[in-house]
């Protein structure tokens, strides 16, 4: 058991100084992720280069969400096209439309630390809602979507959300029985 113990120091140990060294990246401004959002790639593994045929792709889900086509719509296109994707088996969701419109990523910016780790064995992350600092860098790398557009998509999906969403404990007798 004393051996036990002492692995398991040796692994916080490790998992703390992991966190040191990403903090001080993070604070220098360098970008950390593992992944690549779609349409980049890393081929250095720190720095986002377009992979202008995903970039076309990312460019026209960007088009078609302020023509007025739902996420919903997106993803059903995108999958009747057959676009590649490298999640989910290829499949696109609805989910993942509209957190690529909502990635800063792609007008160039980097938020860093939007997620966290409290527990290294758990492995599980968790969202970043002020416990610790978010690190921001502007013009971090060449975007695929130009800011103007970015920001129209990011108001049109705020007026949805609004639109859709009711007021805080305002509930319908049909909420949860109808899909």
């Amino acid at each position: 058991s004393v051996s036990s113990s002492l692995a398991q120091q040796e692994s916080v140990s490790i998992s703390q100084n992991q966190q040191m060294s990403y903090q001080r990246r993070m604070e220098r401004g360098e970008f950390i992720t593992c992944t690549a959002p779609y349409g980049y790639r890393m081929p250095d593994g720190k720095n986002l280069v377009i992979e202008e045929s995903e970039a076309r792709e990312v460019r026209w889900m960007f088009q078609a969400y302020l023509d007025g086509n739902s996420v919903k719509r997106i993803a059903e296109e995108m999958n009747r096209k057959e676009v590649h994707n490298s999640w989910k088996r290829g499949v696109w969701y609805e989910r993942l439309i509209r957190k690529m419109l909502s990635n800063e990523k792609y007008v160039g910016d980097v938020v860093m630390q939007k997620y966290f780790r409290d527990d290294h064995l758990a492995k599980k992350d968790r969202r970043n809602n002020g416990e610790l600092d978010r690190y921001a860098v502007c013009e971090h790398h060449k975007p695929i979507v130009d800011r103007e557009t970015f920001e129209r998509v990011q108001q049109r999906m705020r007026e949805q959300k609004e639109r859709f969403t009711p007021p805080r404990g305002q509930t319908s007798p049909f909420t949860g029985m109808i899909y």
